[in-house]
């Protein structure tokens, strides 16, 4: 699930932006229910771990003492959440 306007999204084979990249945790990314070894997809790797991506990007920020968003230059391209 991509939460960034259409203009931003990278295309084919072109990566995101390093200041959106997500510290996890080895349970979080390889573990069990981890994001690369669970076949359940990011919606449901979200709710098992209880945050999205951005709440989780939103965290980082806070703890970073900057605003990532900022500094990808996404700035007021977050779509509004899903529920």
């Amino acid at each position: 699930m991509n939460l960034l306007s259409p203009e931003f999204r990278p295309g084919m084979s072109q990566k995101q932006n390093h200041w959106l990249t997500i510290p996890l945790t080895y349970e979080e990314h390889l573990g069990h229910m981890g994001l690369d070894t669970w076949s359940q997809g990011v919606v449901a790797w979200e709710r098992y771990w209880g945050q999205t991506q951005i709440e989780l990007l939103t965290e980082v920020s806070a703890r970073l003492g900057y605003d990532v968003f900022e500094k990808a230059g996404v700035k007021g391209l977050l779509l509004p959440c899903q529920p």
